[in-house]
Formats: structure tokens, sequence, C-alpha cells
């Protein structure tokens, strides 16, 4: 991109997380990130840019031992000027400088446009803008007319009222990423109660990934909108089995899963647990699934979703599951169910996961 004086290049990078955090097609291939921000500034400076601007979704928070996070990339290629980041959702207030690079982030869902004015890399300055009223943004008004009919019938059920929250489900930022809390124990108590009432299926425990749930609830009326808002994903909900020893391991890597990271577990109330992150890799005590150990020998049966039974978030102990029910529902219908069943939900946490070290949020 060419200005006034100066030449801009651009790059774009993904995390090789995307391998165990989606499903990519088998015909990608993924090449280590620092190898490719190599390649992608060495084919740049052949074409003389002034300005090297990498566009990434790679993220600041640190998932597993051999993630690469942003701040890291710009350590390990000087020649990039600003990383425009993604994948972790933070929202920085000020530029973070780390090696030659600036990083700014944004958060997620375009709630915020990124301002940039610098005259020199070495005079930079930013600022996180809100997309809202404050913008004066108006709709197109063409556009505004077409969707207006479907957005009368949507609201018909969005905003149907589903029954009330005593109090609420705290959110913050990104809490269930990083220990137990009462939005993450109300979904998982929910699955459970959903099967055993209406399919007359027995669980032994529900599990769901933090980073399935993506917003909290207010206390007050709960709406269809507002469990769509928290749970947005259309992966559907399976039921299996798993042997004892496969759980074991399950926990197992639970127990390397970084605070923060989108994989970080919430568990219905069958489970209890303790995880220490004192030493830096992480350790779980105190395993029992209703109230026993766990017997390497037994057959359990759980419910999450077709994406984590996939390895998805690196869960590959699911993979090893038998005899699977497709449901064929998705978890926003199943913790809608239960929210008008129960008439009012109360956020409560019961101590299913104790966490020691690490970050206390």
């Amino acid at each position: 991109m060419k200005y006034e004086g100066y030449t801009v290049g651009i790059l774009g990078i993904t995390t090789l997380r995307t391998k165990i955090a989606d499903k990519p097609d088998e015909s990608l291939t993924f090449i280590p990130e620092i190898e490719a921000a190599r390649n992608a500034v060495k084919e740049l400076k052949k074409k003389k840019v002034d300005i090297i601007i990498a566009l990434a979704h790679i993220g600041d928070i640190k998932e597993s031992s051999d993630h690469v996070t942003s701040i890291e990339l710009a350590e390990a290629v000087p020649d990039i000027d600003i990383i425009v980041d993604g994948h972790s959702h933070s929202v920085f207030e000020q530029p973070l400088k780390a090696g030659n690079s600036w990083i700014v982030k944004a958060g997620e869902w375009g709630k915020y446009v990124i301002s940039i004015s610098a005259g020199t890399i070495t005079n930079f300055d930013w600022k996180p803008v809100a997309i809202d009223e404050t913008l004066g943004l108006q709709p197109d008004a063409e556009v505004a007319a077409m969707l207006e009919s479907y957005i009368e019938r949507a609201d018909e059920s969005l905003k149907e009222t589903l029954g009330e929250a005593s109090g609420e489900f705290v959110f913050g930022n990104r809490l269930p990423r990083y220990g137990e809390t009462a939005i993450g124990n109300m979904i998982c108590d929910a699955t459970v109660w959903f099967f055993e009432n209406e399919y007359n299926q027995h669980l032994d425990f529900a599990l769901h990934n933090g980073g399935s749930i993506r917003a909290g609830l207010s206390a007050g009326a709960v709406t269809w909108e507002q469990v769509l808002y928290s749970l947005p994903f259309e992966n559907y909900l399976f039921i299996v089995s798993l042997k004892g020893s496969d759980v074991i391991e399950l926990f197992d890597f639970i127990a390397s899963i970084p605070q923060g990271s989108g994989g970080f577990p919430q568990f219905s109330k069958e489970v209890r647990y303790t995880l220490d992150l004192t030493s830096g890799n992480g350790t779980i005590t105190n395993l029992t699934i209703g109230g026993a150990p766990v017997d390497p020998d037994r057959m359990y049966r759980l419910c999450t979703d077709g994406y984590m039974l996939g390895g998805g978030d690196g869960y590959v102990a699911l993979t090893r599951s038998e005899d699977p029910f497709n449901t064929s529902l998705l978890l926003s219908h199943i913790v809608g169910e239960y929210i008008k069943a129960q008439g009012i939900i109360t956020p409560m946490t019961d101590g299913r996961m104790t966490v020691i070290g690490g970050i206390q949020q």
C-alpha cells in the first residue's frame, strides 16, 4: 500500500493452535508462525516497503507450552513494526512494545475499531474506539429497510422471557477460562438435568470448555437473546461412554491447560477436584466423580459437544469415547429449556473446582 512518502507492507498470520482449536481443511498446510512471518517479511523487504504491519490471529495469552504468542513473535521477528493481533480477545488501552514492534488489540466481535496515527514508528499513537452511538454511525437506509421484517420476526422469539436470574452470572474478563464460575456451573448442571429429565439418559457428568461461553447473564429477566449471546456456537451435543482410564487421562490433560485458554473446562456438580498451579506445571488431586474416585475399569457416561469429542482444544482423550448418541441439540437450546423449567436460576459456586496458585480472578 503506497502513501505519500512511504509504502506499507501487510502480512497475515494465524496460530498453529488452529489445528486443535478448529477443524481446518486437510488440504491446508501449516508452518510455524515465526518461520512464516520471517518468510513474509523477507518477501516484503524485496518490495522495498518502509513499514511492515502483521495482521495476526495469535493472541497474547499463552495457551500451551508450544503456543507462540504475538509478544514472542515480535521478539523473534524484529522487522515487524506493528502487530494488529486477535485470538485472545484482549483490549489494549495502550500499545504494547515488544522487541522492535508495537502490538495492539481491539477485543472481539467488532466491538472496537483501531485508530492509529504515526509520523514515524518512533512516534506511535493509538486508541481503541468503541463502535457505538458515540461514533455517530448510521445504518445504510436500504439495507436497514431490507432487514426490518426479518428483525421483527426474530425479535418475537429472541425477546421471549424464559425465566429470571436472582443475581448476576458474572463473566468478567472471561472468567470461565480461569476457574469455577456460576455461569459455567449453571450451564453444565443444565446439561445433566435436561438429558436425565427429558431423555431419561443417566449422565455421570457434563463437560464444556470455557471458551464456548462468551458472556454471562444479568440479574432479572432472561431472554433467548441473552442465552444465545452467551452460547453462540452451533455445536451439537453428544452423550458418550468413556473408560475410566481415559477419564483419568482426560484430567491429566486438563491439568496442563493454562489459565486463559479456551480449553479451560467447566464441569457439572458430580465432579470435584483440586487444580494445583503453584509449581507452574498443573497437577490434579482429590478427583472424584459422583462422590467416588475414578475407577479406571468402569465406563462413564458423559455429555459434551462434537467439537470437543473431535479433539478440539487438545482433548485427545475424548476421541476414544464409545457408544455416541448425537442429540442433535445445541447447548443454547437445553440451557434455555432448563431456565424455563426452573423459573428462577441463582448464581452459585460450590467448590467443585478448587484452584491453588495461578491467576485468581
